[in-house]
């Protein structure tokens, strides 16, 4: 059984488990991407482009977010030389872009990695952790929230409520919307009564599926919603097919643990590692 990457998923090596939990967010950012209705993509300049197995992700007429320019899966599949770090400050700088991202997981290649980032002028910014699973349903958790999936009349309702909850303006909200039009999106909203609370997606391609956007307001945390839709995300992907699932979620810090972190590993997720983003700034910026 493979995951199309040349993964074997019965006996994953680090390298391996790098190789499905990177490129499996990879490959969804990429779909979010290049599903952008193509006005929506002009305006903002939105492009995807590969550097050997990394994505790089450019928005060229939006350039202060660092989620649509980031690079995923830098060193994943092979060794980063100095040409390819070349390779992507000229793509950046060429669309405009002086500040971006490049997340590093520990497996990348060669181990100096980080170092040669830093001596390029890439500094750390943060840390979040990758987690990973194998498709096996779970026993959906006490929650007194009605958990359902969402279809393209929630598709409004969805992004509205998604976007809220991380503050994400425009281009975030059309780029979820359009993700409905797409099979290989699964959307989830939790509700209490006829208000929509919390939400999250899932990005299916071939046997591996990515978890994202999850989020629940404020007032709601602590009630099992982001519990009660993982487990019918589980559910449905498995009914689809999928063998293993991959997501990220924040790191935390010894006096303010991840709640998120927390509760996934209660549900049966394995923490890959800890991934290291770094972002590199023109002399112009702070």
């Amino acid at each position: 059984m493979s995951t199309g990457d040349g993964i074997t998923l019965t006996a994953m090596t680090e390298s391996d488990v790098a190789r499905l939990v990177e490129l499996s967010e990879a490959r969804a950012y990429a779909r979010l991407v290049t599903g952008a209705p193509r006005d929506l993509s002009d305006r903002y300049g939105l492009a995807v482009h590969r550097q050997g197995s990394a994505h790089a992700f450019v928005a060229s007429r939006f350039c202060d977010s660092l989620i649509l320019n980031r690079v995923i899966g830098l060193g994943t599949c092979e060794p980063v030389t100095d040409g390819t770090i070349k390779a992507l400050e000229t793509l950046y700088l060429a669309s405009g872009v002086s500040t971006y991202a490049v997340e590093i997981s520990p497996a990348s290649e060669p181990t100096d990695l980080p170092a040669r980032l830093r001596s390029w002028g890439f500094v750390p910014f943060k840390q979040t952790t990758m987690l990973y699973r194998r498709g096996e349903p779970i026993a959906r958790p006490a929650c007194d929230l009605r958990v359902m999936r969402a279809h393209p009349e929630h598709a409004a309702v969805f992004a509205e409520l998604s976007c809220g909850i991380f503050q994400f303006a425009e281009p975030f909200p059309s780029l979820l919307r359009a993700t409905f039009a797409c099979p290989t999106w699964q959307h989830w909203l939790a509700f209490d009564g006829e208000r929509p609370v919390s939400a999250a997606i899932t990005y299916l391609e071939g046997e591996v599926a990515w978890i994202g956007w999850v989020g629940t307001l404020p007032e709601y945390r602590g009630r099992g919603a982001q519990s009660a839709i993982a487990a019918a995300q589980l559910q449905e992907a498995c009914a689809s097919g999928v063998r293993w699932l991959t997501l990220e979620t924040a790191t935390g810090t010894k006096n303010r643990p991840s709640q998120s972190l927390r509760n996934y590993v209660r549900l049966g997720w394995t923490p890959a590692y800890d991934r290291l983003v770094y972002v590199r700034k023109s002399e112009r910026r702070t």
